[in-house]
Order: structure tokens, then C-alpha cells, then sequence
């Protein structure tokens, strides 16, 4: 899949930008074959055997440095294949394909990291170090990228850090050992990224009606914290929702926090009330796909989270919660304006492999079109008038 995507990356040859951008994702899927096949090699050597149901049926059969050193490479491949902090740089670089490979990129090939462990973690017994990498680089990512994306002023871009943040948040809960709401989350983030590339157009004409937009009102943070403390009290009376898991909890009510922040001041307190309603049924609804989902991917019942990793979980949910109630709350304030200014640019954590695959780039001498100067290759060129109609 990654080999034949490579050429709908170069879809426009002419393009130095497209080639350099489908040279960082080729090196960096390269990279993380190379991870799994030779975490492949590790389980066979552990287990025996190349196949998989027998090592399932084994059950973890104990620890080893070789399955803890094939749950560290699997996790590295997925953190590569899922454009996470710091190799997150190629996903925004092959925003110069057109929006249908775009789709197809963010709604499914971008998934093979989350698909890879969900696949695979039955042959891992209990918590692993491959857990723990995910559990923090994927909610550091998810947290960062998430207030990136609100500072992007592109809609492509902006749907770009949404991608990796969700990826971010899918290989968190993996970490997590929740691989059902993980799988839930592929599903779904399948699902509306497609949508949202495909209607991209669209949020031009939402930013047009939201021009006048002046921030969340009182009734809105009323709205917040009263969803807040409802899906609280509901969580602590049924735990069973989210299988006791304190991390995963937090995550629920500040689901339902966010979706009563987003109910419009301006409605009526009948509508008001039917829509905290709604919000609301989240928990349910989660725990009725919890449901039906969970027979497909079997037990993990054997993991339990070191207090080291609830805690990491923990600090991470209250960073994002943190980060984004200011930014929502008190735009103006000194703080959210220099978070703004280095989440415009993505903090910079992309330099490091814009810098490396600039070098290849060079040394390869087959990205440099018609005299272009290697250093323009990561700068998208203005479109011209014609092109802009």
C-alpha cells in the first residue's frame, strides 16, 4: 500500500514540492518496515513460530527480551507510520497531492499504525515498554497537535493536525490497553476524515458565518460544567462504562464538556436542555459500541496499568484540558498569544527531518526540476491568479 501510494503522492511531477514531500514519507515508511519486519523476526525467535494464532494461543507465554524488544520496535513503526511528533513532519509535507490522495491518506493508510497493534497486542503479555512508548508520545503528540490545528489558518493543514492528533489519541488509548475504544476511534476517524477532506470546501463558507464570532459566552461555560459534572457523577456511580479505568473516564466527561461548550448561546432553554441531553448520550453510546465491538478484538484483561503510566495518562488529559479551555476561554490573554504564535508554526518540531530529507534530496539531484534551488524545495509556491479561480 505504502509503495503504490508513493506514486499517487507524485501525482504532479513537475511539482519539486510534491517529490520532496513523497520522498520524506517514502523514507519514513521505510524506516518503519524495517521496524516491523524485524520485530516479525523477534516474535518468531520468542515464540516458535510465524503464525499467528498459535502465538495468540500462547497467551504472552511469559516475558523475554525479545518480545520486549518487538513490542519497542512495533510501537516506533506505529508512532512512523502515524505521523507522530517528531517524524510528523511528512504528513503536512504531502498536503501538495490532491484532496481525493488526501483523503485516502488520512482515512486509511494513516491508520496502519493503530491497525498493526490492534492486531498484534494478544501476543504481548500484559504491559509492555512498547505500551509505555505509546502512552506518551502519542498523547504528547495528541496534545500538541491539537493546539496546533486550532491556531492553522489553511483548512488542509488544519485537517492535517487533526489527523495526527487523532492518531495521537488512538495510539494513547492503545498505551492505555483500551483497544476497544481504540478500534471504536479508527472507525469513526475513518469515517468523518474522509468526509472532511472531500467537504473542505465547505469550511470556507462556516468561517464566513462565524466571522463575527466573539467567544464562548457564560451560558456556555454553564453548559460545560454542568455537562462536566453530570458525566462525572454518572462515571463514578457506573465505573463498568469505562472498565474502571480512571484515565479513560476523564476522557468521557471531557467528551461531554466539549460537546455542551459547542451548543449555541443563542438557543432556547427547551432546545438547550435536549441538546445537554445529547451530549450526555455519549456514555451510553459508548458503552453500547463497547458492546458490540469488544467480541472482535477479545480480552486484554491481563494488562494492568503501572501507577507510573496512570499518572503520565492523567497529566497528559489535564495538558490538553488545560491548553484548550484557555485558548477557548481567554483568547486575548497574554499566554494563549505566544501559544498562538509558536503553535502557528508547529513549534518546530518538523525541522530536524525537514532538514535530513533536504539533504537526500540534494544528493539524489532528482528533485531539483529545471534549475529549482534545493533550498525551495519544502516552500509551497504561490498560485497564480488563474489558478486561484
Amino acid at each position: 500500500m505504502s509503495l503504490s501510494f508513493h506514486h499517487l503522492l507524485t501525482l504532479y511531477p513537475q511539482r519539486a514540492a510534491a517529490n520532496a514531500a513523497a520522498l520524506q514519507k517514502f523514507i519514513i515508511s521505510r524506516v518503519g518496515d524495517v521496524c516491523v519486519l524485524s520485530a516479525v523476526l523477534l516474535l518468531q525467535h520468542h515464540y516458535g513460530t510465524f503464525y499467528l494464532p498459535e502465538m495468540m494461543a500462547g497467551g504472552g507465554a511469559g516475558q523475554s527480551l525479545a518480545l520486549q524488544s518487538a513490542s519497542v520496535l512495533l510501537a516506533i513503526a506505529a508512532l512512523l507510520k502515524c505521523a507522530q511528533l517528531p517524524v510528523h513532519g511528512w504528513l503536512l509535507r504531502v498536503m501538495e497531492a490532491p484532496t481525493p490522495v488526501s483523503a485516502l491518506l488520512h482515512a486509511g493508510i494513516i491508520n496502519l499504525g493503530g491497525f498493526l497493534w490492534l492486531r498484534l497486542y494478544p501476543v504481548f503479555d500484559g504491559f509492555t515498554p512498547g505500551h509505555g512508548i505509546l502512552l506518551v508520545v502519542g498523547g504528547v503528540t495528541a496534545v500538541v497537535a491539537a493546539l496546533v490545528m486550532m491556531t492553522q489558518s489553511s483548512v488542509k493543514h488544519s485537517l492535517a493536525w487533526s489527523t495526527s492528533a487523532q492518531m495521537g489519541f488512538m495510539l494513547f488509548e492503545i498505551g492505555l490497553g483500551a483497544y476497544t475504544l481504540a478500534f471504536l476511534h479508527l472507525l469513526a476517524h475513518s469515517l468523518y476524515k474522509a468526509h472532511s477532506f472531500l467537504a473542505s470546501s465547505r469550511t470556507v463558507v462556516a468561517s464566513h458565518l462565524l466571522a463575527g464570532y466573539a467567544g464562548v459566552e457564560r451560558v456556555q461555560v454553564i453548559n460545560g460544567v454542568l455537562a462536566a459534572v453530570v458525566a462525572a457523577v454518572i462515571l463514578w456511580a457506573v465505573p463498568a462504562l469505562v472498565e474502571g479505568k480512571l484515565v479513560l473516564g476523564t476522557l468521557l466527561v471531557l467528551a461531554c464538556t466539549a460537546a455542551a461548550l459547542g451548543i449555541p448561546a443563542w438557543v432556547k432553554a427547551p432546545v438547550r436542555v435536549s441538546l445537554l441531553l445529547c451530549t450526555l448520550m455519549l456514555l451510553p453510546l459508548y458503552s453500547l459500541l463497547h458492546a458490540l465491538l469488544s467480541p472482535a478484538l477479545g480480552s486484554a484483561s491481563n494488562l494492568v496499568l503501572p501507577l507510573a503510566a496512570q499518572v503520565a495518562g492523567l497529566v497528559i488529559v489535564a495538558a490538553l484540558a488545560a491548553g484548550s479551555l484557555m485558548i477557548l476561554l481567554k483568547p486575548q490573554s497574554r499566554v494563549s498569544q505566544a501559544l498562538h504564535h509558536y503553535c502557528c508554526e508547529g513549534l518546530g518540531l518538523d525541522l530536524p527531518l525537514n532538514r535530513v530529507s533536504a539533504a537526500l534530496a540534494r544528493k539524489t539531484r532528482g528533485l531539483s526540476l529545471s534549475g529549482a534551488k534545493p533550498t525551495n524545495l519544502y516552500k509551497v509556491n504561490p498560485l497564480s491568479s488563474g489558478e486561484r479561480s
